[in-house]
C-alpha cells in the first residue's frame, strides 16, 4: 500500500469512524460499556473541553478495549487542529518554534497577540483555564512527524507511486545551524521536481553518493534502465556514476553551474576589456549554449572562437566551453521530454530549505536533522507552486504539486494526511 492509499485510509477512520460497539480484537459485537475515565486534557483552538471517555468491554475477548477519538490522538493532550496548524506553519511560514508557540498559545487562550488581532477578547470570562504550550511540545511534534516519514520510506511506502520522466537531477550543498555545519544531498525527477532522495551526508564521498542513487531506485521502484539522463555539476562523482553504475544514462552538465565557472573569468577580463566588450562575449556564449542541437552548436561555437579566439585570457572560458558542449547540449537529443537545462529543480529546493534551516535555532537532537530532512522531504512534494505570475519567475506546473506533476492522484491528501497527524 503506497502512501497515498494510507493516507486516504487515514482520513477516512477519522470521518467515519467505526461502530464503537465492535470489538478491536476480534470484531464481533459481544460487547458492552464499561464505564467512563475523565479526560482534562482536552485543548482545541477555542480552548480546553474536558470531558469524559467511554471505555468498553468484549465478552468474547475477556478485555477491555480503547475506542479512538478521531479529534485526538490516543494519550494526546492537544487535539489533531493544534497539533495540524502547528506543524503546517511552522513548515510553510518558516518561523521559530517559539514564535508558532506563542501565536498558537495566543489564539486559543485570547491572550498575548490575540489582543492585537482581537480587542473583543480584553474582557476575557473569569475562571477560563489557560494552556501553557511550549515550544519544546512543538518540536516534540515535528520529531514524531520525522520519525513516521523514515519509518514510512523503510516500508515502502513510495513504491511505484511515480511516473517517472527517466530524468534525474542531483546536488548537494553544505547547511550550518549555530555553527554546526552538514552536507545534504538531493535526488529529485528532473522534469517534476518531485524530491526522491534527500539525506544528509556522513562523508562526501563516491561510495557514499552511489548509496543515495541505489536507495533512490530500490525507495520508488525504479530499474537502472529507466534512468536516461543525469543532471548535475561537475563533479567528478557524477562522471564516475554514469560511467560505472548509470551506464545506459547521459550525463548532462547543468547550464547554472557552467556559467558560474566561467563569469569569475569573463568579469576579471572585462574590467580591461571594457563592459562593452563583455556584454557582447557574454551575449556570443549565452548564443552557443542555447543552440537548438549538438550540430548548431558545434557551428556557433566555430564562429564564437574565431571571433574571440585572439584573446588569451579566455582561453581558460573557451576551453571549458569546448570540452563541456556535447554534455551541455544533451537536452536538445529528446531523452528526456521537457527536461530543463539545468539543475535549477535542486537548486530551488535548497533556495527553500536554507530559507527554512536560516531562522532554526538548533535540530534539537541528534538525529534532529534527519527527522526534520524526511519530514521537510515529504512536505515539499505535496506544497502546490502558486498561481500568480512573477516578472522573473516561471512556474513551470502552476497550482500543482510535485506529485501531482509527476502524474500521481492525489485525492485531496495533504502532507500531514500522509504523516498520519
Amino acid at each position: 500500500m503506497n502512501i497515498i492509499q494510507q493516507a486516504h485510509n487515514f482520513v477516512q477512520r477519522l470521518l467515519n469512524p467505526d461502530d464503537p460497539r465492535r470489538c478491536r480484537h476480534c470484531r464481533y459485537r459481544m460487547t458492552k460499556k464499561n464505564g467512563t475515565r475523565p479526560i482534562k486534557s482536552n485543548i482545541d483552538l477555542d480552548g480546553p473541553h474536558p470531558k469524559r471517555h467511554q471505555n468498553w468491554w468484549c465478552y468474547r475477548c475477556k478485555r477491555g478495549y480503547y475506542v479512538e477519538d478521531p479529534n485526538r490522538a490516543k494519550w494526546a493532550r492537544y487535539t489533531r487542529p493544534v497539533q495540524r496548524k502547528s506543524l503546517d506553519m511552522y513548515f510553510y511560514l518558516e518561523g521559530s518554534l517559539r514564535k508558532v508557540a506563542v501565536w498558537i498559545r495566543s489564539d486559543i487562550n485570547g491572550e498575548e497577540r490575540a489582543l492585537i488581532w482581537d480587542p473583543g477578547r480584553r474582557v476575557s470570562p473569569e475562571g477560563k483555564e489557560k494552556t501553557r504550550l511550549h515550544h519544546t511540545t512543538i518540536w516534540r511534534w515535528k520529531e514524531k512527524l520525522g520519525r513516521k516519514a523514515l519509518t514510512k520510506e523503510f516500508k515502502g511506502a513510495w513504491q511505484r507511486l511515480l511516473g517517472f520522466s527517466g530524468g534525474l537531477v542531483a546536488d548537494s550543498t553544505r547547511v550550518s545551524v549555530r555553527g554546526v555545519k552538514a552536507s545534504v544531498h538531493v535526488i529529485c525527477d528532473g522534469v517534476s521536481g518531485v524530491v526522491m532522495r534527500f539525506q544528509r551526508l556522513t562523508e562526501e564521498t563516491e561510495p557514499v553518493i552511489r548509496g543515495q542513487f541505489r536507495a533512490v531506485l530500490a525507495r520508488w521502484g525504479l530499474k537502472v534502465e529507466q534512468v536516461k539522463v543525469l543532471v548535475s555539476d561537475g563533479a567528478a562523482v557524477y562522471g564516475r556514476i554514469v560511467n560505472w553504475f548509470l551506464q545506459q544514462a547521459r550525463w548532462q552538465r547543468s547550464l547554472f553551474h557552467l556559467w558560474r565557472n566561467v563569469l569569475p573569468d569573463i568579469l576579471c577580463w572585462g574590467e580591461e576589456a571594457g563592459e562593452e566588450a563583455q556584454k557582447e562575449f557574454i551575449a556570443g556564449l549565452r548564443e552557443v549554449w542555447g543552440a537548438e542541437d549538438l550540430k548548431d552548436g558545434q557551428e556557433k561555437l566555430k564562429r564564437f572562437e574565431g571571433h574571440w579566439g585572439r584573446e588569451g585570457e579566455l582561453e581558460s572560458v573557451l576551453e571549458l566551453v569546448r570540452s563541456t558542449l556535447q554534455a551541455a547540449l544533451v537536452h536538445t537529443e529528446g531523452m528526456v521530454e521537457e527536461v530543463g537545462r539545468t539543475s535549477n529543480v535542486a537548486e530551488r529546493f535548497f533556495r527553500k530549505y536554507k530559507g527554512r534551516v536560516k531562522r532554526m535555532g538548533c535540530f534539537g537532537s541528534e538525529a534532529g536533522c534527519d527527522h526534520f530532512n524526511a519530514a521537510w522531504e515529504v512536505y515539499i512534494n505535496f506544497e502546490s507552486h502558486q498561481l500568480r505570475k512573477e516578472r522573473k519567475k516561471k512556474y513551470r506546473h502552476p497550482g500543482l504539486c510535485p506529485l501531482e506533476a509527476g502524474g500521481v492522484s492525489l485525492k485531496g491528501m495533504t502532507w500531514l494526511d500522509a504523516l498520519e497527524v
